[in-house]
C-alpha cells in the first residue's frame, strides 16, 4: 500500500508538471510568430511524423510557433470533407489568435486553400509542399504563394525494376482517384513512350474491390513489376489503414513491389528512388522561415522542386525475391536487415520482456492470493481486462516480428497467427483461423498442444517439425505459455524457424570451397603480372603483394606486409580519392630512393568488407620523355596564356561590379519604407544587368571559341533527357506568351545515347528556342530529333517573323542581326547563331536553316550517331512523334488557341496539331498517323470541314471527327455528316460540352 500511494503522488506532481507545461508553452506561443500546418491526411500516415519532424527542425529553432490541421482525404473524399474542414479552420482563424503563415502538404489541402483564400487565408502567405499537380501549381496567380512541386523519378524507377529483372515486360501501377492519385498515375503514362518495350496497366483501387486488386496481384507473372503510387479506399468504400495496405499488397503480391515515395519500405514493400518526407518539411519551413523573419515576398521566392533521390530497400523483401545488394545502385540504404532489425526494435523488445516480467510477477502474486481467498481471486478477474492494452501492444509488435507468433486455445484451434507464421507455414491467415495446430504436424498422436499438460506454471521449450502447406518440413523451436487473450484462456507460442539458417550454413561452406579455389587462381595470375600489385585493408594496411611488387620497392613479402601505402610513398595520399583514377606518385624505396609510378586504384568487397586493389608500374624513362616534349611545348604556348589571361580579367572584371550593383539594388529596396516606384526602378536594373550579363557571356564566349581554347569532350550523352530538360525549363514561358511548346524526341532511351559533348548541344539548342520564342508572336515552337542513317538530325521549329532571303546568308555571321521592322524591336548583339554555328563545328556537325518570311523557320543541326559499342542500326523510317496526335483545323488562330487549351487542361499528353484550311487537315492526317480525335470547322478556305471530313471518313472511319459551325446547316449537309459519325456543335463552344467529347473518346 506504500508504494501504490507513492505511486499516486508520484502521478499528481506529473499531472501539475504537465499542466504548468503546457500553460508556458500556450502562453509563449502567443507572442511568437504562429504558422498553421494543413495535411491532407491523418496524423496516423507513415509520413506524417517524419514530414512534421522536418519542419519542427526549423521553427523550433527560429522561435516560430506551429500547430497543425488534418484534413483526412483518404477516409473522407475531397469533395464529402470540404465543409467539414472549413468549420474546423474557420474556428481557429476566427475566434483564436491569427496565423503569420501557412503550409499545406500535399494537393487537397492546398486546392483547399486556394478555393477559400480570400474567406479563410486572405493576405495570407502560403507554402505548399509535396505537391504531384505541377500544373495546378505552377498555374496560381497569387503573389502570396510559393511552395515545393514534388517530383517521383519514373524513369529511374522503371530503369531499375528493369535492371533487377532484365525480362521485364509489364508495369502495374495502384492508384487511385483522389487528386494525389491522378497526378501521380499522369506522371507513370507519361513515360509510355519513353519505355515503349514495356506495358503500362493502371490498378486503380477506386474502381476495383480489395478482392479483386489481391486476385490480379496473385496471378501476375514473374515478367512483371508493380509500383505502389496511393490507394487506401476500394469501390466498396472499405478503407485500410496504411501500414495494413502495404502489408496486404506485399504480401499478395508474387513479384517486387516499388515504392516512389518514401513510406511503405519498412512494411513489406522492397523500395526505390524516393523522396525524403523530412527534407520535404526542412524545405518547407525554410521557405516559411524565409517569409516571416526575412520579410520576403512569396512572389520573389521561385518555386522549387522536390526531387527523388535516395535509394532505399527492405532486407526481407530482397531476400525474398533473391536480389543481391551488388544488383543495387551505388549508396542504396538497406533497411531491416538483422543489425537494423536489431537497433530498430530493440524498444519494443526491452518493452516487451519488461511486460512479460510484469505479467510473470502479476501472476505469482495472484496466484498466492487465489490460495489465500476468493475475493482477492475476484479482484484479480476484474483487473485482468486491462490486458486489453497488453493485447493491443502486443498485436502492434507481433506484426513486425521475425519470429512466428501464434495463440490458440487449449484444443489446438488458432485464435491468432501473425504474418512470419503465415510465410513459414505457406497458409493465409483465413486458412489458419479454420485449422488447429495438429493439422501443420507430421503425427496427431501426441497428447495437448505440446504433447502434455502445459498448466499456468509451466513455460514449455521443445525441438519440431511442423508441415507446410506443400508439404515440406520446417526445423523449428518452439517456446510455449498461458496467457489470457481475448477475455480466455489461451496458448502462446514463439517458433523460430531454423530451415532457412541450415540452408544459409551450407550454402556457406560451399562459397568456403569456391574462395579457396578463386585465391589460388588469383596468385597464380598476379605472379605473372608486369605490374605491381598490392590489396589494401579498409584500415590502410598491406594484406597481399605479389612479387614484383616487393621486388619494386625492395622489401621481402614478410616485410612488405608490415607497412602501410604511406611507408613507401613520398607525399601524403589518400586511397579513397584515387579509386577509378591513374594517379602519379613517387614511391619510395627500403633504401630511401625513389622513383616515380603510374598508379590505378579500383574498390571491391570480399565477406562484406571493403579493400582496395592497387596496380603501379615504374614511369621513370616515361617521364623523363616527357619532361622534353613539356619543354618544347612551353614556347608554343606562351601566347595563348596572355590570351586565356585576358579572357579571365575581363570576366572578373565586369561581373565583379555587376554583382555589387545588382546586390545593392536589391538591399536598397528591403529597407523600410522604400517606395513601390523604387522597387520599379530596381526591376528594371536588375533587368537591364541580366542583360548586359547575358551579352557579355555571348561575348566571352565567342572569344574563346574563336581563340581555339575550347575542349570538346567525349561521353555518353542522353538525347532525350537534353531535350526533355529544355521543354520542362522553357514551357511555361512559352505558355504565358500564349504559344505552344512541343517536344518530340525520336529514339527510345536505350538508342537515344551518343558520345559526344552534354553542355554544347545543350548551348546550341538553348540559343535556337531563346530565338524561336523571342521572334514567334503567334502559334508554335516545336523542338525534336530523328535518326537519318549514321546522323542525327535536330530541329527547332517555329511559326515566327521568318528570314528575309538574302539575309540567310549572314545570319552565322558575329552581330548580324535580320533589319525588317520586327526584329528591330528585339534586343541583342546577334551572337547566338553564330556561336551555334562555331559549337556545331566543334562538335563534328553542321546546321542549315529553312525560312519562309511571315511564315516561320525551322533549324536543322545535323551530327555523327556515335555510340559507345559503335553498333549503329540505321532507320530512316521512324515518325516524327509518337505522341497520340490531335488535329484542329481551324483558319482563325484566337480559336485554335482556345480549343487547344481546353484539350491541354483536359491532358497534356496530346500533341495538338493546327491546320489552316480542310485541305491540310488531310494531309496531316495522312502523315502524322496515330491520330485520336479530329477537329473541324466547317466554313475555312481551299477546302470546308464538311469535305474534309467525308475524306478523312474514307481512309479511317474509326476516327471521331467533332464539327463545329456558326450558322445552322442545311438538313443535307447535318445528315451526311452524322453518317461520318461526327459531332455537331454550334460556335461558341462552351468548356462543359467540349470536356464530355474529351472524356468520351480520349
Amino acid at each position: 500500500m506504500i508504494v501504490v500511494n507513492y505511486i499516486k503522488h508520484i502521478f499528481k506532481f506529473a499531472l501539475l508538471f504537465i499542466f504548468l507545461q503546457l500553460f508556458f508553452v500556450n502562453y509563449s506561443a502567443a507572442q511568437k510568430a504562429r504558422v498553421l500546418v494543413l495535411y491532407s491526411y491523418d496524423n496516423s500516415h507513415p509520413s506524417y511524423e517524419i514530414q512534421m519532424e522536418g519542419i519542427r527542425s526549423v521553427l523550433d529553432t527560429c522561435d516560430i510557433y506551429f500547430e497543425t490541421r488534418c484534413f483526412d482525404a483518404r477516409r473522407f473524399p475531397y469533395c464529402e470533407n470540404v465543409e467539414k474542414f472549413f468549420n474546423d479552420i474557420n474556428y481557429i482563424t476566427k475566434y483564436l489568435n491569427p496565423f503569420d503563415g501557412i503550409i499545406a502538404c500535399d494537393d487537397e489541402v492546398l486546392r483547399f486553400v486556394e478555393k477559400f483564400r480570400d474567406t479563410l487565408f486572405n493576405n495570407v502567405p502560403v507554402v505548399f509542399s509535396g505537391i504531384d499537380d505541377s500544373n495546378f501549381a505552377t498555374s496560381l496567380n497569387d503573389s502570396l504563394t510559393t511552395g515545393f512541386i514534388e517530383r517521383i523519378d519514373v524513369s529511374d524507377n522503371i530503369k531499375l525494376a528493369k535492371k533487377l529483372n532484365p525480362n521485364l515486360e509489364n508495369v502495374y501501377f495502384i492508384s487511385d482517384t483522389t487528386l494525389t492519385g491522378v497526378a501521380m498515375s499522369g506522371r507513370f503514362l507519361m513515360f509510355q513512350n519513353i519505355f515503349q518495350d514495356l506495358k503500362f496497366v493502371e490498378l486503380n483501387f477506386s474502381k476495383l474491390s480489395f478482392l479483386e486488386l489481391k486476385n490480379t496481384l496473385t496471378d501476375l507473372d514473374k515478367n512483371s513489376a508493380v509500383f505502389f503510387l496511393t490507394g487506401y479506399t476500394d469501390k466498396n468504400g472499405v478503407h485500410f489503414g496504411y501500414l495494413d495496405m502495404y502489408n496486404r499488397v506485399s504480401r499478395y503480391s508474387n513479384v517486387p513491389v516499388f515504392s516512389v515515395i518514401g513510406e511503405g519500405y519498412n512494411s513489406g514493400f522492397l523500395g526505390g528512388k524516393i523522396i525524403l518526407r523530412r527534407e520535404q518539411g526542412i524545405n518547407s519551413a525554410l521557405m516559411m522561415y524565409d517569409i516571416i523573419v526575412n520579410k520576403h515576398k512569396p512572389s520573389s521566392i521561385p518555386i522549387g522542386i522536390d526531387k527523388a533521390t535516395v535509394y532505399m530497400f527492405d532486407y526481407n523483401q530482397l531476400t525474398r525475391f533473391d536480389i543481391s545488394e551488388t544488383d543495387l545502385p551505388s549508396g542504396s540504404m538497406i533497411m531491416n536487415g538483422n543489425e537494423a532489425f536489431f537497433k530498430k526494435y530493440f524498444t519494443y523488445l526491452c518493452f516487451a520482456i519488461a511486460l512479460v516480467l510484469m505479467l510473470a510477477a502479476a501472476l505469482f502474486f495472484v496466484l498466492r492470493e487465489r490460495k489465500r481467498s476468493e475475493k482477492v481471486y475476484k479482484i484479480y478477474v476484474q483487473q485482468s481486462k486491462n490486458l486489453e492494452v497488453w493485447e493491443k501492444n502486443f498485436m502492434s509488435m507481433a506484426v513486425y516480428n521475425k519470429d512466428a507468433i501464434s495463440i490458440t486455445h487449449p484444443d489446438g484451434k488458432f485464435v491468432y497467427v501473425n504474418p512470419a507464421y503465415c510465410k513459414m507455414i505457406g497458409y493465409s491467415d483465413e486458412e489458419l483461423y479454420k485449422m488447429s495446430v495438429y493439422d501443420v504436424r507430421f503425427s496427431r498422436k501426441e497428447y495437448g498442444v505440446y504433447g502434455g499438460d502445459l498448466n499456468f506454471n509451466t513455460n514449455i521449450f521443445i525441438h519440431k517439425k511442423l508441415k507446410s502447406k506443400s508439404g515440406h518440413a520446417c526445423d523449428v523451436e518452439m517456446i510455449g505459455t498461458h496467457i489470457f487473450f481475448n477475455n480466455s484462456d489461451c496458448i502462446l507460442t514463439i517458433i523460430h524457424d531454423f530451415t532457412e539458417e541450415n540452408r544459409i550454413k551450407n550454402q556457406l561452406q560451399t562459397e568456403k570451397n569456391k574462395s579457396e579455389l578463386s585465391i589460388l587462381r588469383f596468385k597464380a595470375i598476379t605472379e605473372q603480372a608486369t605490374e605491381g600489385i598490392v590489396i589494401v585493408s579498409l584500415k590502410q594496411k598491406f594484406i597481399f603483394a605479389n612479387q614484383l611488387a616487393c621486388s619494386m620497392l625492395g622489401y621481402t613479402l614478410d616485410e612488405f606486409l608490415k607497412l602501410s601505402p604511406l611507408d613507401c610513398t613520398v607525399e601524403k595520399i589518400r586511397i579513397r580519392a584515387m579509386i577509378g583514377k591513374t594517379v602519379l606518385l613517387n614511391l619510395k624505396k627500403k633504401n630511401g630512393e625513389s622513383f616515380p609510378a603510374e598508379l590505378r586504384t579500383s574498390q571491391f568487397l570480399s565477406n562484406g568488407k571493403t579493400f582496395y586493389l592497387i596496380l603501379f608500374s615504374d614511369i621513370t624513362e616515361r617521364k623523363r620523355q616527357e619532361q622534353e616534349l613539356i619543354k618544347a611545348k612551353e614556347k608554343a604556348e606562351e601566347s595563348n596564356v596572355f590570351i586565356n589571361e585576358f579572357l579571365h580579367n575581363m570576366s572578373h572584371e565586369i561581373r565583379t561590379p555587376m554583382n555589387g550593383i545588382m546586390g545593392f539594388s536589391r538591399l536598397i529596396v528591403d529597407l523600410p519604407g522604400v517606395s513601390d516606384k523604387a522597387s520599379q526602378y530596381n526591376a528594371a536594373i536588375t533587368n537591364s544587368c541580366n542583360r548586359l550579363l547575358k551579352t557579355i557571356t555571348n561575348i566571352l564566349e565567342i572569344s574563346q571559341l574563336n581563340s581555339n581554347h575550347v575542349t570538346i569532350k567525349q561521353e555518353p550523352v542522353n538525347l532525350n533527357n537534353i531535350f526533355f530538360t529544355i521543354y520542362n525549363d522553357n514551357e511555361a514561358y512559352a505558355r504565358n506568351l500564349g504559344l505552344a511548346f512541343y517536344c518530340n524526341p525520336g529514339l527510345d532511351d536505350n538508342k537515344a545515347v551518343i558520345i559526344s559533348d552534354q553542355n554544347k548541344i545543350e548551348v546550341i539548342l538553348r540559343h535556337l528556342v531563346e530565338n524561336s520564342l523571342k521572334f514567334t508572336s503567334n502559334g508554335f515552337v516545336e523542338i525534336g530529333y530523328t535518326l537519318v542513317g549514321n546522323k542525327i538530325k535536330m530541329y527547332v521549329r517555329d511559326t515566327g517573323m521568318g528570314i528575309d532571303d538574302d539575309f540567310k546568308d549572314k545570319i552565322f555571321r558575329k552581330f548580324s542581326k535580320n533589319t525588317n521592322e520586327v526584329s528591330g524591336n528585339v534586343n541583342g548583339l546577334g551572337l547566338g547563331l553564330a556561336i551555334c554555328k562555331e559549337n556545331t563545328r566543334l562538335l563534328g556537325g553542321e546546321i542549315s536553316l529553312v525560312s519562309t518570311p511571315k511564315q516561320g523557320t525551322v533549324f536543322y543541326i545535323t551530327l555523327p550517331y556515335i555510340t559507345e559499342n559503335e553498333d549503329v542500326k540505321t532507320n530512316s523510317n521512324i515518325k516524327i512523334s509518337n505522341r497520340k496526335n490531335i488535329i484542329v483545323a481551324e483558319d482563325d488562330e484566337n480559336n485554335f488557341l482556345y480549343i487547344e487549351t481546353m484539350i491541354r487542361r483536359y491532358n497534356a499528353d496530346y500533341s495538338v496539331w493546327h491546320a489552316k484550311n480542310g485541305k491540310e487537315a488531310v494531309e496531316l492526317f495522312e502523315t502524322i498517323g496515330n491520330v485520336y480525335l479530329v477537329i473541324l470547322d466547317v466554313k475555312m478556305p481551299l477546302m470546308s470541314g464538311a469535305e474534309a471530313a467525308e475524306i478523312i471518313y474514307k481512309k479511317n472511319p474509326e476516327v471521331p471527327m467533332l464539327v463545329q459551325t456558326a450558322y445552322n446547316l442545311s438538313e443535307e449537309i447535318t445528315e451526311k455528316l452524322n453518317n461520318f459519325g461526327c459531332i455537331i456543335m454550334h460556335k461558341p463552344l462552351k468548356i462543359s460540352e467540349v470536356s464530355k467529347v474529351l472524356n468520351k473518346y480520349l
